[in-house]
């Protein structure tokens, strides 16, 4: 399957790396750095998103 790459704008994406980090925190009780948010962030909308929203 060939690779797509989404653009999110900064301000998206920012949001997105909070939302992930909070969710973490609360759920599994695990810190997530920025860093390991973005690149989870990446593989979510990346690797994930076209294949369940059709855009593959």
């Amino acid at each position: 399957m060939p690779k797509i790459e989404i653009e999110l704008k900064k301000e998206v994406r920012e949001v997105l790396v909070e939302n992930l980090k909070r969710y973490f925190w609360n759920e599994r009780n695990e810190e997530l750095s920025n860093l390991g948010a973005k690149i989870l962030l990446d593989f979510i909308v990346n690797d994930i998103g076209p294949g369940k929203f059709g855009r593959t």
